[in-house]
């Protein structure tokens, strides 16, 4: 059975999701296109602006994985932009800190642009640490 566009471009984003999980940075990179870029707003020293290239994704992930471990990724909403390529993907997942093993819920909003081989060509993330406050 051959999948829709729009069922492979999910595929694709649950195989992300995966590798994330299984911290295969491996995996993960041969589901981008050789100049790809990934790209976080709101930059800081630890999360850089953007990155291109799969060599560069595949070393940033690397490094996050030795500090971050990820879990439960949970899917809210999905939207497909029918005028392009482009995939966005509201989702909640547990992000586990290895220094101490506390866990912190991230609501996130990501877009994923697919190129006409159905790689990854463009990832823009823009994440917010949920915290539990009293009111």
């Amino acid at each position: 059975m051959k999948l829709e566009p729009t069922e492979t471009k999910i595929s694709i984003i649950k195989s992300f999701f995966n590798a994330l999980e299984n911290k295969n940075s491996k995996e993960l990179v041969e589901l981008f296109s050789n100049n790809a870029k990934f790209t976080r707003p709101q930059n800081s020293l630890e999360f850089p602006y953007c990155i291109t290239g799969k060599e560069h994704i595949k070393n940033y992930w690397n490094s996050t994985f030795k500090n971050y471990g990820f879990s439960n990724f949970t899917i809210e909403e999905v939207n497909r932009n029918a005028a392009s390529d482009t995939v966005m993907v509201k989702y909640i997942v547990d992000m586990i800190f290895k220094t101490d093993a506390t866990v912190n819920k991230t609501l996130t909003f990501a877009s994923f642009v697919f190129n006409k081989n159905g790689k990854i060509e463009k990832y823009v993330e823009i994440f917010y640490p949920l915290v539990k406050t009293a009111i």
